[in-house]
């Protein structure tokens, strides 16, 4: 594979270059009223969201070009993106064409296609603080619900915002492939009965068939509830939340066991079912035959079911050690998978016409990215850490989809050396994007969110 290897910059004297060049980025300040209407509000009928547990490396995969001590050649580096491609990209992804097998044709690599993506440079939790949040459980928390302690997650205010739930007859509920990602799903007091369908993986559904979908009498179904209501009163408080959980999960299967029966969802086991001009066994062609691809296929399978939104989690992205050996083949994973979301969203046919690319919005996040490292790029476990320094509370988050009108671009630099926000460069809250999400499909995110939605993508 012939990549453009990253150029080792002296970080000897790190210390002393930051003292000597003070780096001042445009001052972040919260919403203090209604903000205008993004050009892309209401233009996306659905969003993906791709939540990569543990803390990704971001620099590495999608702003490569700074110093080896944030991006090391031994598992990224560097390498060409397609025409017009403002950001680094990582030199993990496979830059050749992937084989699409009985599609007939290739699947065009990640960097051939990357100014198919706009990325944000500079995503912050804790814009304008000193110090960014570096606390796993804080801040997946954050990135799930915007705040610390948040208990709305963004699925469950899709859930009871989103118009297509108001009528009588609803689609799929919102649905998180992959636990890892369940805190999207929270929801408490109002919330509670708005919480999305949560799956593990696309095994969950091997071997699913209509047949699986026998009613119970009524009887019998108002006696399970029964229990589980007294189930939940009879719990702690703590306990409470989970068990409720379960409770409302056991309902939506009723209410929608004609699609969660459908044997489209099984994507392995089922390889000839078609929905909207793809086969199962065309989806896993573009995606490969990883765990992440196989997710990947279900995610799509329930979009043409007509639910607003997914979440699809990876997990394993917490490398304190042995990153030296392991982020490489996470970072290849990936490419290979947002690589298939291009060319299957563009392929999949939309029953409103057009294809599934010009209606969706997909977008990628983690809790934070990495930093403590020394300056081979490695901590002493050849591993990086998260301790809310520059390298790690400033994550690179790309954007695609045909509502996405900046491809290519890069906003919100950072330096190469520090990591901080170059001087005027905007510096965005991770709470304006999930306002993005829910602004996408069409939900006003001013009651949800302190930070406005994000208008630099489009």
């Amino acid at each position: 594979m012939s990549k453009t290897l990253l150029k080792r910059r002296s970080v000897l004297g790190l210390g002393a270059a930051a003292a000597a060049a003070v780096v001042a980025p445009t001052l972040w300040l919260p919403k203090l009223g209604r903000a205008a209407p993004t050009p892309g509000f209401g233009a996306a009928k659905h969003f993906i969201m791709v939540y990569l547990n543990g803390g990704a490396r971001s620099t590495c995969l999608f702003n490569a070009d700074v110093a080896q001590q944030w991006n090391p050649i031994e598992i990224s580096g560097l390498q060409p993106g397609a025409a017009g491609t403002q950001w680094g990209v990582g030199g993990v992804f496979d830059g050749t064409d992937h084989d699409g097998g009985i599609l007939g044709e290739s699947i065009p690599s990640l960097p051939s296609i990357s100014n198919e993506l706009c990325v944000l440079g500079t995503v912050d939790h804790t814009p304008g603080e000193d110090r960014g949040d570096g606390n796993h459980a804080t801040a997946q928390i954050r990135m799930a619900t915007g705040a610390p302690d948040g208990t709305r997650g963004l699925l469950s205010i899709v859930y009871r915002d989103h118009p297509v739930y108001q009528g009588g007859s609803p689609p799929v509920p919102p649905v998180i492939v992959g636990s890892c990602a369940r805190l999207f799903g929270s929801g408490a007091g109002e919330f509670g009965a708005y919480r999305p369908v949560i799956v593990n993986a696309w095994y969950d559904f091997l071997g699913n068939t209509q047949s699986q979908g026998v009613a119970k009498p009524p009887y019998v179904a108002a006696f399970e509830q029964q229990m589980d209501t007294r189930l939940s009163v009879s719990r702690a408080a703590r306990h409470r939340g989970m068990v409720d959980g379960l409770r409302d999960a056991k309902l939506q299967a009723e209410q929608f066991r004609p699609i969660f029966t459908d044997p489209v969802l099984d994507v392995l086991g089922m390889p000839d079912q078609d929905k909207h001009g793809m086969t199962n066994a065309e989806l896993l062609a573009a995606f490969g035959d990883s765990d992440f691809g196989k997710d990947a296929a279900l995610a799509l399978r329930f979009l043409s079911f007509g639910t607003p939104a997914v979440v699809l989690g990876n997990d394993g992205w917490d490398f304190h050690s042995d990153e030296l050996t392991e982020f490489p083949a996470h970072g290849q994973q990936l490419g290979r998978v947002l690589a298939g979301l291009v060319y299957a969203l563009k392929r999949l046919e939309h029953p409103d016409g057009g294809s599934y690319w010009d209606h969706t919005l997909v977008g990628i996040s983690s809790e934070f990215s990495r930093d403590n490292t020394e300056v081979s790029g490695f901590n002493s476990g050849n591993g990086s850490d998260h301790n809310g320094n520059a390298p790690c509370r400033f994550q690179a988050l790309p954007f695609f989809g045909g509502t996405v009108g900046q491809g290519g671009k890069l906003v919100g630099r950072t330096d190469p050396t520090s990591m901080d926000a170059l001087e005027g460069e905007p510096v965005f809250s991770s709470i304006s994007v999930l306002a993005t999400c829910l602004d996408a499909i069409g939900i006003d995110p001013d009651p949800h969110f302190p930070s406005p939605p994000l208008s630099e993508i489009y």
